[in-house]
């Protein structure tokens, strides 16, 4: 099967749009309780599949590990850690290109405050950079994290991050992590150039 691909860029493009095409569905869910990262996470990767009219697009949710011809290879270095969501990830290790990209998310409820908030999108930061050095070998060290916060606006931003607000209720963190840097590498990854093109209705 082929599968369709997505940059880093263009993804995070993406979901500033789906937020911004869902924010009447977000303010209303948000302030339930149970939280709504389950909800953001499988609703978004289907319409991101829509958009691309791409059934077949490569994107993987609650993963452990991605299945490999020399079989099953742990998306962390602790085997029993789960991504939210992988991209790429069954085709990264033949094209190379574009990175495989490991999606860990967070969604703010009324009742998280801020502190525990901005600690939990901390927490992922770390758990991305143990990332398995086993996948990064395969895809020539072509495997990025993705911590991905989406909060109501007033949120400080955490060190590191960058934030925008998308409407005016609501704001989106994120942070691409490289889990094994390397100093001869100087490609970045910033979309704040990013045109908007979402008017507040």
């Amino acid at each position: 099967m082929s599968y369709v691909t997505i940059h880093m860029d263009n993804l995070l493009h993406s979901l500033k749009r789906w937020i911004h095409e869902n924010r009447h569905a977000i303010d209303t869910i948000s302030v339930r309780s149970g939280g709504w990262e389950h909800w953001l996470n499988s609703q978004f990767a289907y319409w991101l599949g829509a958009g691309f009219n791409a059934p077949g697009l490569d994107v993987q949710s609650e993963v452990e590990s991605i299945n490999t011809l020399n079989g099953a290879v742990s998306i962390f270095e602790n085997f029993r850690e789960r991504a939210d969501l992988v991209f790429n990830g069954l085709t990264g290790s033949v094209q190379g290109e574009p990175p495989v990209i490991v999606v860990e998310t967070k969604c703010q409820t009324p009742k998280r405050k801020r502190a525990a908030f901005l600690s939990d999108l901390r927490r992922d930061r770390v758990k991305l950079e143990g990332i398995n050095a086993e996948l990064r070998m395969m895809n020539s060290g072509r495997v990025y994290g993705l911590s991905l916060g989406i909060c109501f606006g007033g949120m400080p931003t955490v060190p590191g991050y960058t934030q925008e607000h998308i409407t005016n209720n609501i704001a989106l963190q994120w942070q691409v992590v490289d889990p094994c840097p390397d100093p001869d590498h100087d490609e970045e990854w910033d979309s704040d150039d990013d045109p908007d093109p979402w008017s507040e209705n």
